[in-house]
C-alpha cells in the first residue's frame, strides 16, 4: 500500500484525557514513511494527539510520540498553527489499525486536528 492515507480528529470543548476521542483506520501492508500533524491556529497547545498502531493482543504501539524522537517523557504532541512531519519508517507486513487519539483541554473551543500517513510499499 503506498500513497497517503488521512484521518481527521475532532474533540468537542474539555474533552478529558479519560475521555479521548478516537479514530482509527487501516494501514499496511508497507511501510509507514512519516505521520504528518496538522494542528490548525486556536489549538494554543491545547489540543493533544497521540497515534497508536495495534500489536500484538490488545497491545498498541506508540507511533506518536516516540522514543526516537528524543522524547521518552512526552505523552502527547501538542501545537498551535504548526504542521509538522514525524519519521516513522515502520515496516508493516498485514494490515492493521492506526489510531489517533485526541482530548482538549480547552473549556471553550472545539478542535479539528488532521493526521496524514505517508505509506510506501
Amino acid at each position: 500500500m503506498g500513497g497517503t492515507i488521512s484521518l481527521d480528529v475532532t474533540a468537542p470543548a474539555s474533552t478529558t484525557e479519560a475521555n479521548a476521542v478516537e479514530s482509527s483506520v487501516p494501514v499496511g501492508p508497507g511501510t509507514i514513511k512519516s505521520i504528518i500533524a496538522q494542528f490548525p491556529a486556536g489549538c494554543q497547545y491545547l489540543a493533544k494527539l497521540q497515534v497508536s498502531i495495534a500489536g500484538f493482543g490488545h497491545s498498541r504501539m506508540p507511533l506518536l510520540p516516540s522514543q526516537t524522537l528524543g522524547a521518552s517523557a512526552l505523552r502527547y504532541i501538542a501545537l498551535d498553527n504548526d504542521v509538522q512531519e514525524f519519521p516513522v519508517g515502520l515496516k508493516l507486513y498485514w494490515t492493521t489499525m492506526l489510531y489517533a487519539r485526541l482530548w482538549n483541554d480547552d473549556s471553550a473551543n472545539q478542535h479539528d486536528i488532521k493526521v496524514i500517513i505517508n505509506m510506501e510499499p
